[in-house]
């Protein structure tokens, strides 16, 4: 694992070569300020390569400005960047067939998710992209109320195999699935202890690990998870059992995993 330092040098340099790159006009004490913005969004990303890093650089610089105003009340340009995101998710709206009735409802509801929503924004994507991932999100999860058709899982997460739904996706739709991963994990680090975050992150997120002994790919069970979080089995499996419930009665979660993380549930085994 990369230490602290060595990822903020890893992105000092990265800024270094592209402000050579593209002939950006800045003071050695400017990229630093730059490095250490970035770094900031970096460190939370696992196993982060430099592509990833180098298009945080590019949007941060062309967006981070208007991101940090949005996200600040009394920022002078803070109400016209809102007006302007506005505008461009009525756009969204309608190209989605929304009826007119209800756009000022829907961007009303979407309005008071989108700071929550931007706090955790890191700029692996463009802005608008993000804007529109998260209008669609609430958009059809709305569309699963009106048509009652969101369906429960009939014996919990224990009765399903969560993976990704990256399969034939394209390489901007897998950006909007990384950031609609970021926004659920933030969402259960905010409601859940650090060590049951770990054990559901681990148990259905990670699912799988590799061996050290046998060099093979190993499942998360609950007797690994606990070895690796020091706890006895049997709390493991207490605990990941009473959150799951809580999870599971939890009928907006249910809605986030089938909408905005973009989780296919399939049946299967433990």
């Amino acid at each position: 694992m990369q230490t602290t330092h060595a990822l903020r040098t890893r992105c000092l340099h990265l800024v270094q070569m592209l402000a050579s790159q593209n002939q950006w006009r800045y003071s050695a004490t400017e990229m630093e300020f730059f490095a250490d913005a970035i770094f900031s969004y970096a460190k939370s990303i696992d196993e982060i390569d430099d592509a990833v890093i180098c298009k945080i650089i590019c949007n941060y610089r062309k967006e981070g400005a208007d991101v940090m105003e949005m996200l600040t009340p009394d920022a002078p340009r803070h109400e016209n960047l809102w007006q302007q995101w506005q505008e461009q998710v009525v756009l969204w709206l309608r190209k989605k067939g929304a009826e007119k009735s209800e756009l000022d409802d829907l961007v009303q509801d979407i309005y008071l998710q989108m700071p929550k929503a931007l706090a955790a924004f890191k700029f692996r994507s463009k802005l608008s992209t993000y804007f529109c991932s998260v209008a669609e999100n609430h958009y059809f999860m709305r569309l699963r109320k009106k048509n009652r058709s969101v369906e429960r899982p009939a014996n919990g997460l224990d009765s399903l195999n969560i993976q990704l739904a990256d399969s034939g996706l394209t390489p901007e739709d897998k950006v909007i699935l990384e950031e609609r991963r970021l926004l659920l994990l933030t969402y259960l680090q905010e409601i859940l202890k650090e060590s049951t975050f770990q054990i559901i992150y681990l148990y259905y997120f990670e699912q799988t690990y590799i061996d050290p002994e046998t060099r093979n790919l190993a499942r998360w069970t609950d007797k690994a998870i606990a070895a690796k979080l020091e706890l006895s089995d049997k709390a493991v499996e207490s605990r990941r059992a009473r959150t799951v419930k809580k999870l599971i009665e939890n009928s907006w979660l249910i809605e986030l995993l089938f909408e905005i993380l973009g989780i296919n549930f399939k049946p299967g085994e433990d």
